[in-house]
């Protein structure tokens, strides 16, 4: 049961680390986007660093999400193996 439970855990972190990598190159393809924008001089000085502002901000949330994640992988891991040991006993 509990191994179950690790699996599914594993099998969530997968896909949410694909939809997250998929999620990160979107963004740095919008902040090449805004540079180019502010390069060509579409958008002024202003309103190009909101935008890159905005656009790290959302990056560096999954970043974090990304690391919150595997630690709670390992915790989950630590916690199974710890009462499968118990348990072999």
């Amino acid at each position: 049961m509990v191994c179950e439970q690790v699996i599914q855990v594993a099998r969530q972190a997968d896909f949410d680390s694909e939809a997250m990598e998929r999620e990160k190159g979107r963004l740095r393809l919008k902040r090449e986007h805004i540079l180019k924008q502010h390069r060509e001089g579409y958008i002024e000085d202003e309103e190009m660093e909101e935008e890159m502002a905005s656009v790290e901000l959302a990056l560096r949330a999954l970043e974090f999400h990304t690391e919150a994640r595997l630690r709670s992988l390992f915790h989950i891991l630590l916690i199974y193996y710890s009462i499968r040991d118990e348990l072999s006993i």
